[in-house]
């Protein structure tokens, strides 16, 4: 049996603008498909209106007055779904207002009204403050917002693991490139090493490119090894990696070779027994 590509089964999603149209159809639709769905507008005679014709489809919607270009009240009613149904799923920002009048002939109030509802009414309600990612009804991580919506200076974080297609395409972009000046310090080192020398960028850009492939904590304790036993070279590195990822110890014990090989019996220059050979008859 095939499952339906639109099952929203037990998903919980918010529809603003949802009293009409397209927002109204939107709403309808996911919840068809399984979803808890919660609908917002400023219209409240327009919020009941279209809750009575849902419940005439024998669907549920939850509904609430909010004027999205207020970043406070979409705060609030962002609470309060979350106090209910414990998350947000998906949410379509549908909201949006227009006014009769050429943008270049509009006043400031009322470009600056169409600009909350349709610019920033989309930002406070895709906004959030954090992120978190989770399957088969496990947390697997949650990510903060790094960036302040209030547009206050924020952080830049860089993830060089990102730019990884890039520099695979382009080595020469690890000399100047930002995001690697944020690898952990035995990427950095082996980095110094491999720069020095022609051919290096690209090496550097092969050993980064196994963390798409391995483990990065097993490419990073092969690359640490490599530098304590001072051979930082690629072929090096990808010996230690496989001897890691295969079990084997990557320090195999030393073997205490003579410095000299020594012949117990000397080899003799015997050419005499060659003319032994001569007048028979050598048949192949």
């Amino acid at each position: 049996m095939r499952n339906n590509p639109f099952d929203l089964n037990g998903r919980v999603a918010l529809v603003t603008g949802g009293a009409s149209g397209i927002g109204q159809a939107m709403a309808i639709a996911m919840a068809n498909a399984g979803a808890n769905v919660v609908i917002w507008d400023i219209d409240p005679a327009g919020l009941e209106a279209a809750r009575n014709s849902a419940a005439e489809l024998g669907i549920d919607l939850g509904a609430a007055c909010v004027d999205v270009s207020d970043e406070g009240a979409v705060k609030r009613a962002v609470s309060a779904i979350i106090d209910k149904f414990g998350r947000i799923d998906a949410a379509f920002a549908n909201a949006g207002t227009s006014i009769p009048t050429p943008t270049l002939a509009m006043d400031a109030v009322d470009y600056q009204r169409v600009m909350a509802v349709n610019l920033e009414g989309v930002l406070w309600t895709l906004y959030p403050d954090r992120i978190v990612i989770a399957a088969e009804g496990q947390i697997l991580c949650e990510h903060r917002r790094i960036m302040d919506r209030a547009r206050q200076c924020g952080q830049t974080v860089y993830n060089w693991r990102h730019y990884l297609a890039v520099v695979q395409r382009k080595p020469g972009a690890l000399r100047n490139g930002a995001p690697f000046t944020e690898m952990p310090g035995a990427f950095r080192q082996l980095q110094s090493h491999l720069l020095r020398h022609p051919g290096g960028d690209r090496e550097m850009v092969d050993i980064l490119s196994l963390v798409l492939h391995h483990d990065e904590q097993a490419v990073l304790c092969a690359v640490e090894l490599a530098l304590e036993a001072g051979v930082p070279t690629k072929t090096h590195i990808l010996n230690l990696l496989h001897r890691l990822i295969d079990g084997k110890d990557g320090n195999p014990s030393r073997i205490d070779a003579p410095q000299a090989l020594a012949l117990r019996r000397e080899p003799k220059a015997n050419v005499a027994r060659y003319d032994a050979l001569r007048g028979k008859e050598v048949r192949a």
